[in-house]
């Protein structure tokens, strides 16, 4: 069985080997995909973390009762 780390450990030496690609006009780098995905998992993450806020933010003004001028 290979453990989790070696096969990441062999994944960037054979990535490190790889030549950058011409895609659609854009160099891509084997490796620079990655630091995308890793980057769009955090703003995701964070945006989860404000919609929750913003779900207990409304919760508690639409479980308030009404003051007079707003009826």
């Amino acid at each position: 069985m290979v453990s989790e780390y070696s096969l990441n450990l062999w994944k960037k030496a054979y990535l490190g080997q790889q030549k950058p690609a011409e895609i659609e006009g854009q160099i891509k780098s084997p490796g620079g995909d990655g630091k995308i995905i890793r980057e769009q998992h955090q703003e995701i993450e964070y945006l989860k973390r404000q919609r929750e806020i913003l779900k207990k933010k409304s919760m508690s003004i639409l479980g308030e009762q009404p003051t007079n001028g707003m009826r």
